[in-house]
Parts: structure tokens; C-alpha cells; sequence
């Protein structure tokens, strides 16, 4: 199946808002948490990798290359990933992601 890149956008949001209501519902030191949390987010800068690259680095600048390197975190070294780390991502970098998601919605 082929997305556009709305469709992408619009499935990004639509993880994060997921990824966030998993937090309402528990601390990231609860593993059941915290494992949903991290496939969300990963599934969210997933989502939006195939979205154009020059839409990309318009929209997240130098940005994307350390978005990128969470999701290949989460997924390739998982271990290691800590709930400091998500915690700290999604208070203080999730906002930021929205704010640029939001502006693709403009590009796409």
C-alpha cells in the first residue's frame, strides 16, 4: 500500500497521541509501558521516513539525523535504551516533532 505523505503525517500524530495516552495510563518503570511507548515512537519516525527527503530537511533541518538515530535505538538496541531517556524524549523533544509534523502538514 502506497501512503501519501498527509496520510503519513496524519499516522505519525495519530502514534504520539497513542504513545502519550500510554503514559496517562502508567510510569515508564512499568515494562508493559514503556515497551508500548517505545514501539510508538519508533513506529512514528518510522512512518514519516519515507515522506520526501527534501520535505524532510525543509521541515526538521539538521534535526532528522538524530530523530532517526532514536528510532534505530529503539529498535536495534533496545537494551540499552533507558526510561530516562524516553521520558526525557517525550517531554522534551515530542513537542518539538509535533510542532515540525504539524508545518509537513503544509509541505505535503
Amino acid at each position: 500500500m502506497n501512503r501519501s505523505n498527509a496520510d503519513r503525517v496524519e499516522i505519525s500524530i495519530k502514534h504520539i497521541d497513542i504513545a502519550r495516552s500510554h503514559l496517562d495510563r502508567g510510569s515508564l518503570d512499568d515494562l508493559l509501558v514503556f515497551d508500548a511507548v517505545c514501539q510508538r515512537l519508533s513506529s512514528a519516525i518510522e512512518e514519516i521516513t519515507p515522506v520526501d527527503d527534501d520535505v524532510l530537511d525543509a521541515v526538521f533541518g539538521e534535526t532528522w539525523h538524530l530523530i532517526r538515530a532514536m528510532r534505530n535505538a529503539i529498535v536495534h538496541n533496545y537494551e540499552f535504551v533507558s526510561p530516562d531517556v524516553i521520558e526525557r524524549t517525550m517531554q522534551q523533544e515530542i513537542p518539538n516533532f509535533i510542532a515540525s509534523l504539524e508545518e509537513m502538514r503544509g509541505e505535503v
